[in-house]
């Protein structure tokens, strides 16, 4: 069913279940490749992070369409903060669903209670729904997104208006149009990148929004070290004003905000390294990419184990601190269960920065369960980024195992929210999460 987008130039046609609809449900099944713990909700953030995370991906697609987002530059005379369809998700679902609006937006202003002022939403003011969640991490980064546009056009704001940085009443010209416009186009595409390439930043289980900060904030550190345009530092400003804080930190600033290079974590695994298979490009056979995955992960796993043994004894019985996970299946109080840790993924990854530069990394996800009380298991383990010329571990970003707070915080919740999984399964054995239409949208 092909319906026409509200007010766009030369009767651009948008398919509802081709566009957003298509770009959101690919992204799920994409991010539930490359993290498949991501499904196993330990914490309200981690259903939410799956909606958020296809929901930008599908709102960023909208400026790769040049002349729908002209349109609306002309329209909104420059101003993306304003309520614009450039924000909005899925139009037409929601006018299809009985809406008056489209399902979901990225601007989000609600009325602040005896006054005429609005503030943002923020995290307090939802509860655990995943689309309800998931939707303050969409503002935060479309915040961020819009600030970045306005520090990369105001250069031209000013030619235009003679230095008063006020645009006259009335349409603004063509010329401007197509320069804001093009502006707007990088800056989208330099967020998205940020946002796609936190994946690998990211810790293997129990991710939440702050950790995801953390990571976009470490990515795009490693390839731009130097930010003109403030990216880091407007991203940073969007989440503190959602209220989304990343835990162990004293300080929100970008600097602060990076993963730890581990110091302490100084072996080699270039040996490892060696004996995988990690050729494979993206224009391999995926049945083939996936097995050579999965080979190259019990190699490595089994290396590690024998490395462990002996030349890292060092570091088998006291440093989950380090690694994140343990050899013993007893944890340290004796009553901890350990399942033996996995390697769960390795894959190999090429960035390339603005000015060129390449950085090959291999990423490494090692996993662990824990049976600590009750019937529920957890998952802790590490996201190694290992530097794919010379072995070192640059980062190691873990969720220990072992740690006790964690264990009854996500107890805890599993507990309370038994029925979270009902968002994406209907309760029959075998059901396939991401096969099922999501409630709410």
């Amino acid at each position: 069913m092909n319906l026409a987008g509200g007010n766009l130039p030369g009767g651009l046609v948008f398919t509802c279940l081709s566009y957003d609809i298509v770009a959101h449900e690919t992204s799920h099944a994409l991010l539930d490749g490359l993290h498949r713990r991501y499904i196993e909700a330990t914490n309200p953030d981690m259903l939410a992070f799956h909606e958020a995370f296809s929901d930008i991906v599908a709102l960023f697609q909208h400026f790769t369409h040049p002349e729908a987002l002209k349109h609306q530059i002309a329209r909104t005379r420059g101003r993306l903060d304003l309520p614009n369809e450039l924000a909005n998700l899925a139009k037409q679902f929601g006018q299809a669903l009985g809406e008056r609006q489209s399902l979901r937006t990225a601007i989000d202003m609600i009325e602040v209670e005896g006054t005429d002022d609005k503030r943002v939403k923020r995290l307090d003011d939802v509860g655990d729904e995943p689309h309800d969640r998931g939707a303050i991490l969409v503002a935060a980064v479309f915040e961020a997104f819009v600030e970045i546009y306005k520090a990369r056009s105001q250069d031209l704001i000013r030619i235009a208006t003679q230095g008063t940085g006020e645009l006259s009443v009335g349409a603004i010209h063509p010329d401007l149009v197509d320069r804001l416009a093009s502006e707007a186009s990088k800056a989208a595409g330099h967020v998205l990148r940020m946002v796609i390439r936190a994946l690998d930043y990211c810790p293997p289980v129990s991710i939440t929004f702050g950790d995801f900060l953390r990571a976009m904030v470490t990515g795009d550190y490693d390839l731009e070290p130097i930010d003109p345009y403030g990216y880091r530092v407007a991203l940073v400003s969007a989440f503190r004003r959602r209220r989304i804080y990343p835990e162990g930190v004293l300080s929100l600033s970008p600097e602060s905000l990076k993963w730890e290079h581990p110091e302490a974590l100084v072996f080699n695994i270039q040996e490892g390294l060696d004996k995988l298979e990690l050729g494979w490009k993206l224009k391999t056979d995926r049945r083939d990419a996936f097995h050579k995955s999965r080979r190259d992960a019990g190699i490595l796993r089994n290396w590690l184990d024998e490395e462990f043994a002996t030349e890292l004894g060092d570091l088998r019985e006291e440093n989950i601190e380090l690694l994140g996970f343990s050899l013993r299946t007893k944890g340290r109080d004796g009553k901890t269960n350990l399942s033996p840790f996995e390697v769960h993924s390795v894959r190999p990854a090429r960035r390339i920065g603005l000015d060129g530069q390449e950085l090959r990394d291999v990423i490494i996800e090692i996993t662990q369960r824990s049976w600590a009380k009750g019937r529920h298991s957890l998952r802790g383990g590490a996201t190694w980024i290992v530097d794919g010329e010379t072995g070192n571990i640059r980062y190691c970003v873990r969720k220990r195992v072992d740690n006790p707070w964690r264990i009854r915080q996500e107890a805890a919740f599993m507990e309370e929210r038994e029925g979270l999984a009902a968002n994406y399964f209907d309760g029959s054995a075998g059901a396939e999460p991401f096969a099922i239409a999501h409630r709410g949208g």
